[in-house]
């Protein structure tokens, strides 16, 4: 005789289903940790990268991009700066990329690689710990 197991009448309530479901998401997975004030210090770049996301779709930011050395390569800092921003909302990595690109001197010093500590060990690492103990 086949032996059958029912399923739970209230799948959210059941107390496994609460123990493995994890707290609410605090953040959505693509915020990247950026506060929302940091995008809203400007209401009118926010609103220029939102309708330019609405006339170019998934490509805005490429096209922020590519607008920005345009306008780099004409010498037209103000403008620069605009599209740079507008790309910055719309996707930080490939604004930071192209800031690289075009000032490989001015790179900033947070985005340096690290230094390796000596000997190859991670600071803070058991390891590391151990060494230091003795």
């Amino acid at each position: 005789m086949p032996l059958h197991f029912a399923a739970s009448r209230h799948g959210k309530h059941a107390l496994l289903a609460q123990m493995l479901t994890p707290p609410g998401v605090v953040r959505g997975a693509n915020d990247n940790g950026r506060p929302l004030g940091e995008m809203l210090s400007e209401p009118s770049l926010l609103r220029a990268a939102l309708l330019h996301f609405a006339r170019h779709g998934l490509a805005a930011a490429e096209h922020a991009r590519d607008s920005a050395e345009a306008s780099f390569a004409s010498g037209d800092d103000a403008q620069y700066r605009h599209w740079l921003a507008v790309c910055r909302i719309l996707d930080r990595r490939m604004a930071q990329g192209t800031v690289h690109r075009l000032h490989p001197m001015e790179a900033s010093p947070a985005s340096a690689p690290a230094k390796q500590p000596a000997l190859g060990l991670v600071q803070g690492s058991v390891h590391d710990r151990t060494l230091a103990s003795r």
